[in-house]
């Protein structure tokens, strides 16, 4: 018992000492636990959502759907979401953007990026 908990701790130790120390603005921190890159997402995903609402709200025109949705988890979160939009008139065809959004912890949205695209392939 006491040699299975002494690895257990060794295990835990030298996975701490193993932790990057390399923080800088692009990771404000670094957590194991969460993915460092973008993973797909369910696009009805209330996050997903609330970031492409905000997105199309921002540059004024209907969010159609959302087509695909990727995430990084990193001091908040950050989305990258290929939308199909249109806008505001009535005989407007719909299209598509690619925009990345940006979700502090306790703070408000912040878009990255927003830029029109002929289809939804990923760029990352």
């Amino acid at each position: 018992m006491q040699l299975t908990l002494r690895a257990a701790l060794q295990a835990i130790l030298i996975s701490a000492l193993s932790t990057p120390t390399n923080v800088n603005a692009e990771t404000p921190f670094y957590n194991p636990e969460y993915p460092s890159h973008f993973v797909s997402v369910p696009v009805v995903d209330r996050g997903v959502i609330a970031a492409a609402n905000f997105a199309a709200n921002t540059h004024t025109v209907i969010m159609v759907d959302v087509v695909t949705a990727r995430q990084q988890i990193v001091a908040g979160k950050n989305y990258a979401l290929c939308l199909r939009i249109k806008d505001k008139k009535m005989d407007a065809h719909p299209r598509l953007v690619m925009t990345k959004i940006y979700k502090p912890s306790g703070k408000p949205y912040q878009i990255k990026s927003w830029t029109r695209v002929n289809n939804c392939t990923s760029d990352e």
